[in-house]
């Protein structure tokens, strides 16, 4: 079994973490990729190379197609790594596959003499060069503003033109050891590299986190844009679980190996669907209806529910214990359980009920009506789905635990609300499509991470729940789904998808 981990400290404080040679070989199996290897004057670069996955099996298929040209194609590989250690296994590791192929000693100067210096030490996103006007004595240097293009420029002479010409594989760092509010947070880092390879190369395959396809997780939105935008991007590879790839890592929303040529227009992705039949249900749905409005028209917030400045007034001693806002956070229950009570006080006050999170389970607390802002749904009928839930964005990950919510009962942050219902009956009509695999479909085109905040459910059209309805949602579930299949036109083979993708839910 492959080693593609050598540390949790390595991979925490490097992002080091080894690309399985099967998915190696299945991006060198890309088109435009084989098309390239078959070029004998192309030139690969792997940044970030650790010990040589790609340049290795690279260096193999160019061997094979190109049998009588071993040297040329010895001096047409590059790869840069800021590990010693990995760099030298990289050298060593190409060495042997050469030697073997040209049944010449593994110590021939000759390919040291190459590999030593193709195969370089460095920062990707760091290149230095002394700082313009400097004085010849002094010895401050500047960070390049295009440390890969400078870095080959400074080391072997190549042209503008020439390293655009290169073609970068790369598996680069997908986050930084950088842990912000909580411990399961990482700065994601993987953009900086996508944005320096794409400026460098004309032809660029990266593979990284899929979650920027999907504009979701914590990857800035102007780099999702840019990317989803671009029309000489296209996603090569995907798969959604990150555990088929990396069997150590569980990164939501999957992996994609994303390919790039400025020379080609793929379309741009936009709406990123990998699955055709989603595409059509989708366009069905979404694109094609003329009358569509999403449910998130009525779906709210987490932060809907704030205190009253009634709450303030009578509590002057809570600011020293909220500094983080007015909303009813997750942990409100154990921050004021003087306030937020088990059994409702006989004090002549009007009380709600808030559902909440508290130590693992989900429970109501009675807390003063008048120290919650009214707001939309408060006295009204409404359900209460997790912000939260899931993880992988599978399609067939179990759906939300909800709860109907009576007049009077709010909620903390914990959940999101759908609707403003005047009757109790629209708001189980309502739970009742949030368990159908229609919807649960649709919602799987945006959710690729355990969070359900409003704008994920911006592809599942919103419906009447009223008596008047088009739909009987006095029906069981699987009914309400056939019927919902009649009303958007799906054909057998998009119902049968959606029957064998997504889990049931009564």
């Amino acid at each position: 079994m492959e080693t593609l981990i050598k540390s949790r400290q390595r991979v925490q404080q490097f992002g080091e973490v080894f690309t399985p040679s099967w998915m190696v070989k299945k991006m060198l199996a890309v088109p435009d990729i084989q098309a390239a290897l078959r070029d004998p004057a192309s030139k690969f670069l792997e940044p970030c190379c650790g010990e040589g996955a790609f340049l290795t099996e690279i260096l193999r298929l160019k061997l094979f197609y190109h049998p009588a040209f071993p040297w040329h194609i010895l001096r047409s590989l590059y790869g840069i790594e800021i590990q010693l250690d990995n760099l030298a296994y990289a050298r060593k590791n190409l060495a042997q596959i050469f030697a073997a192929h040209c049944r010449i000693d593994f110590e021939d100067p000759r390919i040291w003499q190459i590999l030593n210096k193709n195969i370089f030490h460095g920062d990707v996103l760091k290149f230095q060069i002394p700082a313009v006007n400097q004085s010849l004595f002094e010895e401050e240097l500047i960070l390049s503003k295009n440390p890969i293009a400078d870095a080959f420029k400074a080391h072997f002479g190549l042209t503008d033109q020439e390293i655009k010409n290169m073609v970068i594989i790369s598996n680069p760092p997908y986050q930084e050891d950088d842990r912000g509010d909580t411990s399961n947070y990482a700065r994601p880092v993987y953009h900086k590299f996508l944005d320096e390879y794409h400026r460098t190369c004309e032809r660029v395959m990266v593979i990284h986190p899929a979650r920027c396809l999907f504009n979701a997780g914590a990857t800035p939105k102007d780099f999702n844009e840019k990317l989803l935008s671009d029309e000489h991007v296209k996603v090569a590879v995907y798969h959604a679980n990150s555990k088929e790839v990396f069997p150590n890592l569980d990164i939501k929303g999957g992996v994609a190996a994303t390919y790039r040529d400025v020379n080609k227009n793929f379309g741009a992705i936009g709406t990123y669907i990998p699955y055709d039949e989603l595409k059509l249900i989708h366009g069905k749905v979404f694109v094609s209806n003329k009358n569509f409005r999403p449910l998130n028209a009525i779906i709210y917030t987490q932060k809907l529910y704030k205190f009253s400045r009634k709450f303030y007034e009578e509590n002057p001693g809570v600011q020293n214990l909220l500094t983080d806002g007015r909303t009813l956070k997750t942990n409100i229950f154990a921050r004021l359980p003087h306030l937020f009570t088990e059994k409702k006080p006989d004090d002549g006050h009007e009380y709600a009920e808030i559902y909440g999170f508290q130590k693992g389970e989900r429970l109501f607390r009675f807390f003063r009506a008048d120290f919650i802002d009214d707001n939309i749904n408060f006295r009204k009928y409404k359900v209460f789905i997790p912000e939260a839930y899931g993880g992988a964005g599978a399609l067939n990950e179990n759906g939300p635990t909800m709860l109907v919510g009576l007049p009077l009962v709010g909620c903390t942050e914990t959940f999101v609300t759908l609707g403003a219902f005047d009757f109790e009956a629209e708001a189980l009509a309502a739970e009742k499509y949030v368990k159908t695999k229609f919807l649960r479909a649709l919602l799987g085109v945006k959710k690729v991470t355990q969070h359900a905040s409003p704008e994920i459910w911006e592809y599942v059209p919103l419906q009447d729940f009223s008596a008047h309805s088009d739909i009987d949602w006095s029906r069981s579930v699987h009914e309400v789904d056939k019927q919902l299949y009649r009303k958007y036109g799906l054909d057998a083979r998009e119902v049968a998808f959606i029957e064998a993708k997504v889990k049931a839910m009564e």
